[in-house]
Parts: structure tokens; sequence; C-alpha cells
């Protein structure tokens, strides 16, 4: 199965320059078109010389499982701060997440989209453009959000351990 990234850039005005990424694959390509060739291929790459599922699609598929499990848990929880009655601390805790968010740079929900693993990275630009300028704004993009997303990253991981441990204080001891 082969990632392929198509990122679409368009300047806006001076320095801002509008990003969007959307991946696909082309195993789904291929199932969609009707091709068996590759995808029987790439089903014996997962498995074993008896038959069984190989130990690289068992970590893939663990991987989904706890990604999937993650969400639904974090899915859970922002449903109930949506919920919580006007003046609780998790409809204060729901007010401040929002406001975060919406602060939130354009570039990077774009890097966000981004996966790291993908094969090919495709870069669609208008024409009157020079090649250069697209991949070095890119790179800057890149690289200017790479720091600052590291210092939000652990501030909002140590926030939300606090929160999750208050939330959960919470949870246990409704009434008080």
């Amino acid at each position: 199965m082969v990632t392929r990234v198509k990122v679409l850039c368009l300047p806006v005005y001076q320095r801002q320059w509008m990003w969007h990424a959307y991946t696909s694959t082309t195993e789904e390509q291929l199932k969609s078109s009707g091709g068996a060739a590759a995808g029987g291929n790439a089903r014996l790459q997962d498995a074993g010389e008896d038959g069984s599922p190989s130990l690289g699609r068992k970590l893939r598929e663990m991987k989904a499982h706890a990604n999937n499990k993650f969400l639904t848990t974090i899915n859970n929880q922002w449903a109930a701060m949506q919920s919580a009655k006007v003046g609780t601390f998790k409809h204060w805790m729901y007010k401040f997440a929002r406001g975060v968010l919406a602060r939130e740079d354009p570039a990077e929900s774009f890097l966000k989209q981004l996966p790291v693993d993908a094969d090919q990275y495709e870069v669609i630009y208008p024409s009157s453009l020079d090649q250069a300028l697209v991949r070095r704004r890119l790179r800057l993009t890149a690289y200017s959000g790479a720091q600052r997303h590291r210092r939000r990253a652990l501030g909002w991981g140590l926030f939300s351990g606090f929160i999750g441990h208050v939330l959960h204080e919470e949870a246990m001891c409704p009434n008080a």
C-alpha cells in the first residue's frame, strides 16, 4: 500500500499562504477500480509462510485498536464537557479549550494533516510561481512551527494531565 499526499498551496497576500493536504492510498484506488493483482501481493506480504498474519500486520492492528480506543475516550470526554451545566468546572474547561483551539495557527493545522509515514508527496501550486519559492515557503512553514509546536504540545499535555485528574476526582465525588 502506497500512501500519497497531495499538498495544495496558494499565495494569498505577501507572505501569507493557503495550505491544504489530502491523502490517498493506492490500495483503496485499486479496490475501487477492480485491480486485484497488486491487492493480492499486499495480502501475501501481510501473511506468514503458514498463512497466519505476520508480526507487522498484528502490530498495525494493535496500533489501530489503541488509536481507536484513545480517540473514543477523548470524544466521550469532549462530549461530557460540551453537555456540562453552565457554571461548572467542566463548562469552564470547555470554554477554555474552545478558546485555545480558536487561536490555533492555520499553518499548525495544516502540518497536523501531513502524515509522517507517507511514501510520496505531490505539491500542487500555480504555474506562475517558481518551484524554488514554493519549496522554500513550505520548508519555512514547517521549520517555524516546529519549536512552537513542541512547547504548546508539552504545555497542553501537562495541562491535560492536571485537568484529567481534576475531572476524575469530580466524577468520583459529584456532590462535593
